[in-house]
This record gives C-alpha cells, structure tokens and sequence, in this order.
C-alpha cells in the first residue's frame, strides 16, 4: 500500500535534485578534460592546471554526488512510504531503520559528512592562498582578513582526520531499542553495542535530549537547533556490561508526559530526539549518537515517574553529592539559608563569548582603519558590544540568595553594583528549572545545557534565583533545598 501520490512526489523531487546538478557536473567533466589536455601537452602552465583541477573536482563533486544523493533518496523516501501505507497510526515504523529497533550511531556519517564538507571547503577557498599577497602588495590591506579561509580549512581537516580515526578505532555503534518507541509519560530503554575494549576509568556519559531544529526560508537558509529538554547521567564500571565486540551499555530513562513526540512533518520546525553516548579514553575519545523515535502511545501516563518538566530520577541514577556543588551554600547573617552564585564559575562559556567579542572586536577596528563603510562598521559593532555584555554577565556578575526572616531577597552584583529583588515566602509558588545558556554542539564538543532557578510567585511572574548551574543534578538540588528553606523560615 502507498500513500496517493507520494511516490510520484519522490520521483519528481528526485528529478528536480537530478537537473540542478547536471550543470555542475558538466563544468566538472569539461573543466577536468581542459586540465588534462593542458597537461598533454606540455606547456608547463601549472597554475592554470591547478585552477581547472580545483573547478572540476569541486563542480564535478558537488554534480556527481547530488545525482547519487537523488538516488539514494529515491530509493530511501520509496521505503519509507511503504512503510506509512503499512502503519497509518505507528509513526514510530515509518523509518526503515526505527522499524528495525537497531538504529546505527552517526560516527561514519559524521567522518563522510565531515570529508566532504572539508574537502568542498578547502578546493574552494585554495585560490585566496595565490589571490591575497598580491592584492596586500597592491595595498589592499583588508584584504588579509581573507586568510581566515584556509586557516578554517585546516580546522576542517583536523575534525575530518579524527573522526576517521575514531570510526577506526570504535567502528560504529548499534543502539538496540528494547521499548519501541520511546515512550512519552513511560520511558525509553534499550542497550548501546560498542566495540570499546576497556571499561572506561570515568565511566560513560549517556544522554537523552530532545530539540527543535529550525530552518529558515528563502534563498540563505540556514539551521539552529535549541534544547527543549534532557537528561543525563553517567554510569560507572559496575553498570556496564562485557559482550560479544565490546562493552554494552544499558539505556534507560523515563521521560515526562508533557514532552513533546518526535515530528519531521514541517521540514522548517523539527521535534528531534537524540541519545548521545561518549568516554574518555586514552587517544581520541569515543562518542556517538541515535537520532531515536519518542511518541506519546496508549502506555502513555501523566502518573509515570516526572520532575519539574526536566525529566525525571531513574532508580540507577544517584543522588546529586553537595561536596560537588559549585554553587556556595552557607548560612546567612540572621540564621537563613544563603546561596552565593559565583561570577566566572564557568570558565568554557566565559571563554568562547571573550574569543567571539575579540572577533568581532578586531574586524570592527579593522573596518574602521581602513574605512570600509558606516554600515559595515555599526553592524560589526554592534555585535562586539553585544558579546561585550554576555562577557561582563558570565564573568563578572554574582548572585546571592539569601532565605531568612519570611523571605527571599535575590541579590545580583556587577562590579559591586547590587540590584536587590526581595520575595515575601507566602508569594512563592514553586523554585522550578529553566534551560538558559546553551552550548552547541559542534565539531569539537558536544551539546550542554546550563540550568537557571525560578522562583514562580503565586501571580505566576518569575524571578531568576541564580543561573547557569552547569549540572542538571546539582541544578535539581538547588532547587529543592530552596523550596524546603521557604517552607521553614
């Protein structure tokens, strides 16, 4: 059974993909067969067989492998049509691979992805390597900024070059999925086949998170992915198992029923739910991801295991230790309860936002310098001093909690300039976690979100009681002890 008209819609889309790169391939077919001509015969010219060389490996690369793309995706949405016309009402077995339960961990097609965008991206920025010095000799001094290019290029590469050792030294990963789906107001479990030989001495994080993925229309697209929520946990040497390649690990989490399923039907606004997996080892760590199916079924229940909306304990997770909390608790002046956030806690954000504000920092005098236009100057400034802000929030701004005498004063402090919000106990409602401050995941390290305590007063305005708690538990922690010294004071 298939759907009325979608494998026509796939064969078309197919045709489309098919037409766009015939051009490309073309130029890369000529260009290639200029480039060896030149060669044959001999006239020494290697610049210009080196220019057509780039132009056919990069036109005759992105043509060729859009029209295997086209084929491969064909095929691909044909099988999964079969499959939606097979299960109308399970979207969890529209996917040829979620169908199966054993779903393949993304460390090959991280090491194509990565080949591929380097390669595309170093043929394409090579001719600034011979354009620039003479455009800086002529005085075109601005023109040096174009070197950033291949110098990205070469961190292009590095990534390219790890994940291939990593896929030499881990091969790929095989997430078994004993619940099938994930189960919305239930829990999601199954286990991670790897081929790590040791067990690691920190142990292995593994994560579950679920986010939305957005794409912008028109011409410049482009895609942001932001957390809607997770949760984590590491297990240590006595929760992992020996098997037949490998250590396995056991995966399970509880997820609360207010989450949201898994969604690809608007390609603009995605609902994506990811298990990540990683180790330090000695070398190149091991780390992996399973984009998984997560739907609300008929086992679904508001009554299962949940927390503030963040997820919920499992029974192998243990409970949060204070000796390892970064935030200060201490009591206060008059026999309270006070929790001293700390500025510059977290040294990674401080540092990227101080990296980014240099950046922006740079080229804006470099434009000014050189005179390069208003317009240019006051956007590139404008984010210099917007980076400048977050700088001056994560690295020199305190936060002091302080729950005594019937109420709650939220002291923030800048440069020893404090802003005090005082609560009345009987106002408060609830202290309840938010995801603030993100950090992407990327090339070089994976997604991490940074918690921020609320306090809900009863007219259902919050309060942020200190922010970017870097650990979920500890972040849980907070929050209860907060709740326990309102009820008491």
């Amino acid at each position: 059974m298939q759907l009325p008209g979608s494998s026509n819609g796939s064969k078309t889309g197919a045709g489309c993909l098919t037409l766009f790169a015939l051009p490309f391939a073309a130029v890369g077919v000529v260009t290639g067969y200029l480039a060896i001509s030149v060669l044959i015969e001999g006239s020494g010219d290697w610049e210009q067989i080196i220019f057509l060389s780039i132009f056919a490996v990069t036109f005759g690369g992105v043509g060729f492998g859009l029209m295997f793309a086209a084929q491969w995706g064909k095929r691909k949405i044909a099988e999964d049509e079969r499959l939606r016309g097979l299960h109308p009402d399970e979207p969890w077995l529209w996917k040829s691979e979620w169908a199966s339960g054993r779903i393949t961990g993304s460390s090959k097609a991280t090491m194509w992805f990565a080949w591929g965008f380097a390669i595309f991206w170093n043929l394409v920025s090579c001719p600034t390597v011979f354009f620039l010095p003479e455009e800086i000799e002529k005085g075109n001094h601005l023109a040096a900024i174009g070197f950033i290019f291949p110098v990205v290029g070469v961190g292009l590469l590095w990534w390219a070059v790890r994940s291939t050792i990593r896929v030499r030294k881990f091969g790929t990963s095989i997430f078994q999925m004993d619940t099938l789906p994930g189960v919305i107001g239930g829990k999601l479990s199954g286990i991670v086949y790897t081929r790590l030989q040791e067990k690691p001495a920190e142990g292995v994080k593994v994560s579950l998170r679920c986010v939305r993925r957005r794409e912008s229309r028109g011409k410049n697209s482009s895609s942001s992915e932001s957390m809607i929520w997770e949760e984590a946990r590491t297990l240590g040497s006595e929760n992992l198992y020996r098997g037949r390649e490998g250590i396995d690990v056991p995966v399970e989490f509880h997820i609360p029923y207010d989450n949201q399923s898994s969604d690809d039907s608007d390609r603009y606004n995605k609902i994506i739910w990811r298990v990540s997996v990683s180790a330090e080892v000695s070398g190149v760590d091991y780390e992996t991801q399973f984009e998984v199916p997560v739907f609300k079924t008929t086992e679904s229940s508001e009554a299962a295991p949940k927390d503030d909306g963040f997820g919920s304990a499992s029974s192998n997770q243990p409970e949060f230790d204070p000796k390892k909390a970064t935030v200060i608790v201490r009591p206060s002046a008059m026999g309270g309860t006070e929790y001293f956030f700390g500025a510059g806690r977290n040294l990674g954000p401080a540092l990227a936002m101080l990296f980014f504000f240099l950046l922006f920092a740079g080229v804006t005098a470099a434009l000014i310098y050189f005179d390069v236009g208003l317009i240019f100057e006051i956007g590139f400034g404008f984010f210099a001093v917007l980076m400048l802000v977050f700088v001056i929030d994560v690295s020199f701004t305190s936060t002091r909690v302080v729950i005594e005498g019937g109420k709650v004063r939220v002291i923030r402090t800048t440069f020893g300039i404090p802003r005090t919000t005082e609560i009345p106990n009987s106002d408060i409602k609830d202290v309840k976690l938010h995801i603030g401050m993100q950090q992407k995941q990327t090339m070089t390290q994976d997604a991490k979100a940074y918690y921020d305590l609320r306090i809900v007063r009863k007219n259902g305005k919050q309060v942020t009681a200190g922010s970017s708690v870097p650990d979920k538990r500890e972040a849980e922690w907070l929050a209860e002890q907060m709740l326990l010294q309102i009820a008491s004071s």
